[in-house]
Order: structure tokens, then C-alpha cells, then sequence
């Protein structure tokens, strides 16, 4: 009787054994099944393109309860997949040009920050729009390629206050946006010079060969008909050749005002340009009537 008391602790502490060696075996095949898992969604997240995705992934993988082949494997990649994860670092000024902190930004739709702090930001690869945001001011949006391996890249974004026209991104690397109005001087200055060129060479086709441009003078017993055809071509000579001159320089000023213009320039939309009026022969011209009719000569 005293054995038989005896074995009955022994055998239910044997079950209990027994059944945590069964919960432990089912968990450590529980967790290699979680790093299997894991290693196929980096690779295919990696694969995608979805790089915090695979790191996130990875992190599990190469934990060391994993199985070495998939820890090690894991571990390569992980390794491989921080180097090619981009990051951006925002920069967000007033329109003073002063710093900004309390910012808000998202990144399609979705928050990334909700302040500054200096610190580069990882985002994912691809075609982004990024939206930011600061009281009294109005949102700001950029839209961004992001490529793998970028790495702090600079974003800056300009604030206007609510009511001025719409404010827009930066771009990225520091790089400013532009006014777009000085090309469109220097495509008008274009424009003109080779309009005077043309005008000038029909001009001097005009003038017949019994006349001299350059001392404006005819052979005698030169016809009316034809002084006046020439005294007409010299006109046209001299309207091309100031119309040219303009060109130029308003082109070289459209140029200028390019390279001088701040990379925040804004005001693109609020110029306005004043016709020149010139006066012809028979009066004023209208904008665009060609200027060689303004200035005439005497044979």
C-alpha cells in the first residue's frame, strides 16, 4: 500500500512533463513557421518595391530563435534592403524665409510626421505626393519620384499665408521652382529677332538696282514709281534691323531675369506687359504691326 501512494505523484508529474514539453515543441514550431513566413513576404515585398515592408519582415527573420539558413539568408538581406531604403528630410520655411517645426506632413494621404525635427524620414520607392501643412498657412503639395538607394534627400517646402496664391513644393535637392514668365520674354525676344531679320532681308530685296541702300540715293532719271519702291525697302531694311536689336535685347533680358529670379519666384502670374505703340508713316501702329513701318528714308 505505501508504493502504491507513491506512484500516483509520480506518474501526474511525468503527464505535466509530458505535456510542456508538447506546448514548447508546438510553440518553437509555431515561431520557425512565423520566420519562414516572414523571409516569403520580405522577398516578395522586396520584389514590389516595398521596401519599409521587406525591412519590417526581415527584422523577423533574423531573429536569433529563427533557423540559421533562414536567419542567415534574412540577415544578407536585411543588410542589402537598408541601403536601398530612401529617406527625405523636409525643410519647411515662411515667407520670410524662417524655419518652420510645427509642421504636419503626409505622404499620400497617409501621416509621416507630425512635426519637424531635422531627421530623415524613410519612404517607400515610386511616385509620391507629399502634402504639408502648418496653421494659417496654406497647404503645401510636391510631387515626388523617390529612387531606391536616395538617401536625406532635401525637400523644401515655402509657405503662403491663407488667401495669396496657391504655394507649392521646392522640389527636392534645394532646387527652386521658377518662374515660368522670363522664357516666354526670351521666346518673344526670339520671336522679334528673327522677325527683323526677315523684315531687313525683304527690305533690301525691294530696293531696286538702280538704288544705293547704303547712301540712299538713285541713279538720275530714276522713275518715281521706283524711288518710292525703294525709299519704301530702305524703310523696311531699318524697321527690321530695330526690331532685331529689340529681340535681342529682350531676350538676353528674358535670360537674365532667369538666372537672377529667387527659386521661390511667385510673381510670374501678377505681371503685366504695356504695349509699345510706334508710330508709322500714317500713324500709330498696333502692337505686332511690323515696326520697319515706323521709319522711313529719303532717295
Amino acid at each position: 500500500m505505501p508504493l502504491t501512494r507513491h506512484r500516483r505523484p509520480v506518474g501526474v508529474a511525468l503527464a505535466l512533463a509530458a505535456l510542456l514539453a508538447a506546448t514548447a515543441g508546438d510553440a518553437a514550431a509555431d515561431e520557425k513557421a512565423d520566420c519562414i513566413h516572414a523571409s516569403e513576404r520580405a522577398q516578395r515585398s522586396r520584389m514590389d518595391g516595398k521596401l519599409p515592408q521587406a525591412r519590417s519582415d526581415l527584422l523577423v527573420c533574423s531573429r536569433p530563435t529563427c533557423p540559421a539558413v533562414v536567419r542567415q539568408d534574412c540577415s544578407v538581406w536585411l543588410s542589402e534592403v537598408t541601403q536601398l531604403m530612401p529617406s527625405i528630410v523636409i525643410v519647411a520655411k515662411d515667407p520670410r524665409g524662417a524655419d518652420l517645426v510645427a509642421v504636419s506632413v503626409r505622404l499620400d494621404g497617409g501621416v509621416i510626421a507630425d512635426q519637424l525635427d531635422g531627421k530623415a524620414i524613410s519612404v517607400p520607392v515610386g511616385r509620391h505626393t507629399l502634402r504639408a501643412e502648418h496653421p494659417g498657412f496654406k497647404p503645401v503639395d510636391v510631387s515626388l519620384l523617390i529612387r531606391e538607394g536616395e538617401k536625406a534627400r532635401s525637400v523644401e517646402v515655402r509657405f503662403e499665408p491663407e488667401g495669396s496664391a496657391p504655394a507649392e513644393g521646392a522640389g527636392s535637392n534645394g532646387g527652386g521652382v521658377r518662374a515660368v514668365l522670363p522664357w516666354v520674354v526670351v521666346g518673344v525676344g526670339g520671336a522679334a529677332l528673327v522677325t527683323g531679320a526677315v523684315v531687313s532681308f525683304v527690305g533690301l530685296k525691294n530696293i531696286p538696282d538702280q538704288c544705293n541702300f547704303s547712301t540712299q540715293s538713285c541713279e538720275p532719271k530714276t522713275p518715281d514709281d521706283v524711288r518710292q519702291r525703294a525709299e519704301s525697302g530702305h524703310a523696311l531694311v531699318i524697321g527690321g534691323l530695330v526690331t532685331a536689336g529689340a529681340g535681342l535685347v529682350v531676350g538676353v533680358g528674358g535670360l537674365v531675369w532667369h538666372l537672377l529670379a529667387p527659386a521661390d519666384a511667385k510673381t510670374a502670374g501678377r505681371m503685366h506687359i504695356t504695349p509699345i505703340w510706334v508710330a508709322g508713316p500714317r500713324g500709330p501702329l498696333a502692337p505686332g504691326a511690323p515696326a520697319g513701318a515706323a521709319l522711313g528714308g529719303s532717295f
